[in-house]
């Protein structure tokens, strides 16, 4: 195992900015949203139940330990407002930062603080706020 630091200092914790397409990115996605309903017991079709309905809250708490690797994602509000409105799978996730592989095929990186999110699990939309994100998704996961 390497301690973190080294791990960065090999350049091991970065992507080149051409490493993946967005069409790979999608084989990746759909992976993903198995690993999600699997981990959240949704078929595709199911509705989520809204906040007055009964089994909201553990649907809620799943949903903030899943990890966000593969992930389409839809940046709605930002501070940087030319990330407003992209559209990309997640491919990797730091504590701060998610990178993004866009519809443009350019590698982006999206600060979580003061931005909120859409993410996308079928025909299922979840609105996340990037400041209840702010841990590493090893972390978040546990």
């Amino acid at each position: 195992v390497i301690p973190r630091h080294q791990h960065r200092a090999l350049g091991l914790h970065t992507l080149p900015k051409t490493a993946i397409s967005y069409l790979e990115a999608t084989v990746i996605h759909r992976v993903w949203k198995d690993y999600v309903r699997e981990a959240l017991g949704i078929e595709p079709g199911d509705v989520l139940p809204t906040v007055c309905e009964k089994g909201h809250d553990p649907i809620c708490q799943a949903l903030m330990k899943i990890d966000l690797h593969g992930a389409k994602i839809k940046v709605v509000e930002s501070k940087c407002e030319t990330s407003v409105g992209l559209i990309g799978v997640v491919v990797l996730e730091t504590k701060n930062i998610f990178k993004i592989v866009s519809t443009d095929d350019r590698l982006r990186s999206i600060p979580k603080q003061d931005s909120v999110f859409c993410i996308t699990i079928g025909n299922i939309e979840v609105v996340a706020y990037g400041k209840q994100l702010l841990t590493r998704s090893a972390d978040r996961s546990v």
